[in-house]
Order: structure tokens, then sequence, then C-alpha cells
């Protein structure tokens, strides 16, 4: 745990006062390929760090079915599916898969909620979460709304360099806002493109990296 620990008061450079401060609230998670970071029926109040591996993050429809809302699969990503309600429980609003072994730093929002409202510097550093968030989730939406079936996969590729690979390519196309008959047809075009002529594609496309 100390070693997680530190590689993330590095990475997000937190002050020797706040690690003292969060390091009491934290904890190590394995999850298995194909396990839920939220098991069914259970809701809790915690933010999930990643370390290694990736997670498909998901929403239900209203018929039930999950949709893909975002990839996380870079160090420091950060996961929260339960919305803390002041003097309320917390409201599970999203749920999230591991495509692969990961490993997470779980943070007991609990314990630590308390604490923001007098630390300025935790203050900091969750707006510097949400506004990270924000941006992930304002430009998936603007590529949604703006965007072809292909130049959205081609953002795909640029943005998710090797993660094609990694993934099932139904999450792919529910995060993309096509059906996987669509997803087919865009990667066989692009492919065909490539083979011909491999500058069209973007670098990111044939990429393959260490999840």
């Amino acid at each position: 745990m100390e070693t997680y620990f530190r590689q993330l008061a590095s990475f997000f450079s937190l002050s020797s006062s706040l690690q003292e401060m969060l390091r009491f609230t934290c904890s190590i998670r394995q999850l298995r390929k194909g396990e839920l970071v939220f098991p069914p029926d259970e809701q809790r109040s915690a933010l999930f760090v990643l370390q290694t591996g990736i997670l498909r993050c998901f929403i239900l429809g209203g018929g039930g079915e999950e949709i893909t809302d975002s990839f996380l699969f870079r160090y420091g990503e950060a996961f929260l599916g339960s919305a803390v309600l002041p003097g309320g429980k917390p409201e599970l609003c999203a749920n999230a898969e591991a495509m692969a072994p990961t490993s997470l730093i779980v943070v007991d929002m609990a314990r630590l909620l308390p604490a923001v409202t007098q630390t300025p510097e935790l203050q900091a550093l969750a707006c510097r979460l949400l506004c990270r968030s924000y941006r992930r989730q304002w430009e998936h939406k603007r590529i949604l709304y703006h965007c072809s079936a292909e130049d959205r996969y081609r953002w795909f590729l640029q943005n998710y360099p090797g993660l094609i690979n990694h993934v099932v390519h139904s999450s792919v196309a529910s995060y993309l806002g096509v059906t996987p008959v669509t997803l087919s047809r865009v990667r066989k075009k692009l492919e065909a493109e490539c083979a011909s002529a491999p500058d069209r594609l973007p670098p990111a496309a044939s990429e393959s990296r260490r999840f």
C-alpha cells in the first residue's frame, strides 16, 4: 500500500499534510477481469483511482441495458459511481467493469467528505478531478453529436491508443453511439484504407500498449 500511495502522492503533487489526511482513508483493491466495482445491490461511498488495468464505466438504460459511458486506462484516472447526497445515503448512478486485471486505490469518501470544507488543498484537488472528468465528458458528447460514425471511431483510435485490442467491441460501439454492425463496417473500411495507404489511419490505430 505504501508504494501505491507514494506514487499517487507524487502524481497529484500532494503536500505532506494532505498525504497524512488521505493515508487513513485509502486502501488497495484488485479486480479480476469481468468483476464489477460495485457488486449487485451494493452501494458504497468511494472514489476509485486507477493504478493499472482498464475500467469500462457504464450506466443503465431505461430497458436495463448497459450504456458504456467512458473507459479509464491511464494512471490516475478516477471513477466515482455513487452520488453522495447531503444528509442521505449514497445513490448508485454508474458502475464499472474491469476489462483486464485491474488495481485501484479506494478512497473512503464517507470519511473524507467532512474534511473537505475545512481543507482548501483538498477542495482544489477535488476541483482538478471534476474538471478533468468534465473535459472528458464534454469532448465525448461533442463527438457524439457532431461527428459521423467513421469520425467517431477515428477519434477513439487517437484518444484511446491500442484500447480497441483489449476491450469488447460491442462496448466500444455503445460508447461511440453506434451499433456493433456499424462499428464493424467502419473498422473494415479503415483497415482496407490502411492496407492500401497506411498514412490514412491515425498512427494510434496500429499501436499497442501495456495495460
